[in-house]
């Protein structure tokens, strides 16, 4: 029920490093409209871990971070049990997504990565938000359809993901799903990601504008 889940997402947020976790993950991508800062959000996520924070404890177990061995196994497993106990925390969601993407912990899995971002999405996660965007362009763990695609990048975007607005750029560059070649808006999406710190956005400027 939501009232249960509201419930159990309360008893969650009480923890310290929650939000350390959070914004860490924010620097670290680019993401809520941060300027991507790898570092920062590494010293974050480590901090996060320190405190104890399970869904930190978890990541850093994935990259070897925090003095911790790289155990993606751990991680995964960790991951399931935080998604179940904490009542589906969209984190745990799109980390399980990212999972079963790339095979880190688990076989490697498309419909099962789609199914995770899909929850986290839903949620409000806007990394998963792009990814299921990729997904529908790629027909990965779906059928293909790039309506589907670049509404997903869009709503990654306007909730401030870098690679997303990149995404929305090419999308108008080159006019890909349903939305006519539009040049202008192509240089006003890449120059929101660029300014954001995503590089590959910026080469994609720098060649619009050249030509």
């Amino acid at each position: 029920s939501k009232r249960a889940k509201k419930e159990k997402d309360g008893e969650m947020e009480i923890h310290p490093g929650q939000w350390l976790f959070e914004e860490g993950m924010a620097y670290r991508q680019g993401a809520d409209f941060k300027k991507n800062d790898t570092e920062r959000g590494q010293l974050m996520i480590e901090a996060s871990a320190s405190s104890g924070f399970p869904m930190a404890v978890a990541y850093c177990h994935l990259n070897g971070w925090n003095g911790l061995k790289r155990d993606r196994k751990k991680a995964f497993d960790m991951l399931l049990k935080i998604e179940k106990e904490t009542n589906g925390y969209h984190w745990a969601q799109y980390m399980l997504g990212f999972c079963y993407k790339h095979g880190h912990g688990v076989s490697k899995d498309e419909q099962k990565s789609f199914e995770y971002y899909s929850l986290s999405s839903e949620q409000g996660s806007s990394m998963a938000m792009n990814n299921l965007g990729y997904f529908y362009s790629q027909a990965k763990g779906t059928n293909v359809n790039k309506t589907k695609a670049l509404e997903w990048y869009e709503k990654s975007a306007k909730a401030g993901y870098c690679h997303a607005m990149n995404n929305v750029g090419v999308c108008y560059k080159r006019g890909k799903g349903g939305v006519t070649i539009d040049l202008n808006k192509a240089r006003e999406w890449y120059t929101k990601s660029a300014a954001q710190g995503y590089t590959a956005a910026q080469t994609r400027l720098d060649k619009l504008n050249a030509q």
